[in-house]
């Protein structure tokens, strides 16, 4: 590394950084809302009003950390 000229370094630091991001990309799961909404509304206590709510600020979260993603 201590032979790379600036134009090496920043090269070989942008392919480290694409590659990272490329993995973390191929590692993400969608999230199936069906499910997760069928596996909320078995806790007992949690009625379709409060569900609602549940899915509400779980979608606000998802759009916020795609916005920042994108």
């Amino acid at each position: 590394m201590k032979s790379l000229n600036r134009d090496e370094m920043e090269t070989f630091v942008r392919n480290v950084f694409a590659q990272g991001y490329q993995r973390a990309e191929e590692e993400t799961h969608p999230i199936d809302y069906d499910s997760l909404r069928a596996d909320l509304s078995k806790i007992k206590g949690i009625g379709e009003n409060r569900l609602n709510e549940i899915m509400t600020v779980i979608d606000k979260h998802i759009e916020c950390t795609s916005d920042k993603g994108g």
